[in-house]
């Protein structure tokens, strides 16, 4: 029998420096996220893959800034998954729409 499994992460958010900052409490700051951090963090605990989604970015924008702030997640997004590919996939989120 071949050795254990690889873990594939399939719910990973990014912290990026676009849109709405990751929720935290008072006097908290948003954890440091870095693509070099995400790889020696999977390969410490044998994640072999890893999908990456940023889905709520945006959501606190309207209009032309809405759409802005997806369109840079999801190209960073993209730009991540064509460094690693073996390491990385994604999942592009649109902006809500204006109501």
């Amino acid at each position: 029998m071949a050795g254990p499994a690889k873990i594939i992460d399939v719910h990973s958010h990014p912290i990026l420096p676009y849109g709405q900052g990751a929720p935290v409490g008072p006097g908290q700051k948003q954890p440091d996220w870095s693509v070099e951090s995400a790889i020696s963090y999977m390969d410490e605990h044998d994640i072999s893959a890893c999908v990456l989604s940023d889905p709520d970015s945006a959501n606190h924008a309207t209009g032309q800034e809405a759409r802005n702030i997806a369109r840079r997640v999801n190209e960073t997004l993209a730009d991540i998954v064509s460094r690693h590919p073996s390491r990385f996939g994604a999942v592009a989120g649109p902006h809500r729409t204006e109501q």
